[in-house]
């Protein structure tokens, strides 16, 4: 019988957490983060209900929760191989206000230079 992998890591200057369920069969019941999980699913097919909604993943699928997001899931067939990162939500808006801030040209002199040049 196949052994079920379970990975987790932490990279502190990111402040993302990775994680990796090879071979999941289990169920996962009805809960919730206090964080963001952006995943994707490498192998098996699973029944998701998400806040009451309910759908159909599968290999290629990805999946994005935000905290508070209730969902639980349940294997339809084949064992599930799936990715995911874990982001604090204080992480997650701060790098989205870096994201979609307005561009300084004071703080990438290379770049705003390249752009400024004509031919």
């Amino acid at each position: 019988m196949k052994r079920e992998i379970r990975d987790i890591r932490y990279d502190t200057a990111l402040q993302i957490e990775a994680h990796l369920f090879h071979g999941k069969i289990q169920p996962f019941p009805n809960h919730f983060h206090d964080y963001y999980v952006i995943g994707i699913v490498e192998e098996g097919n699973r029944r998701l209900i998400c806040r009451g909604c309910r759908y159909e993943i599968e290999k290629g699928d990805i999946l994005f929760f935000a905290p508070g997001d209730s969902h639980s899931c349940a294997a339809r067939s084949g064992l599930l191989h799936y990715r995911s990162l874990n982001i604090a939500k204080e992480r997650m808006e701060n790098l989205m206000r870096q994201a979609l801030r307005k561009p300084d040209p004071s703080e990438s002199p290379y770049r705003y230079e390249k752009l400024r040049k004509k031919p």
